[in-house]
């Protein structure tokens, strides 16, 4: 769990505010048995981990910039409309009714 939760931004949010919720658990190879981990075990390691300086950050500038469009990408699709738009027209064959 503290892997998952210092590599994703998203899951720790989620699980913070309620909108998920991740259960650990320990599986003993020798019985067997499985072992689940309290909720108050899964926020002890969340709140481990939002303490950390290691874990992983959403870069908010870098997250805006790939969902906006470039200056070079916005050229690149206003040429290609033009393009289009300059490419001739197939023309209808001509058919003789005689």
């Amino acid at each position: 769990m503290e892997e998952l939760f210092m590599k994703s931004p998203t899951t720790r949010d989620f699980v913070s505010k309620g909108y998920a919720m991740v259960v650990g658990a320990v599986y003993d190879i020798g019985t067997g048995n499985v072992t689940w981990l309290s909720e108050d075990k899964t926020f002890e390691i969340l709140t481990k981990v939002e303490a950390s300086k290691d874990k992983v950050m959403i870069e908010e500038d870098s997250a805006k910039e790939e969902s906006e469009p470039t200056k070079a990408t916005e050229e690149k699709a206003q040429e290609e409309e033009t393009e289009e738009q300059e490419a001739p027209q197939a023309e209808e064959p001509k058919v003789d009714k005689a």
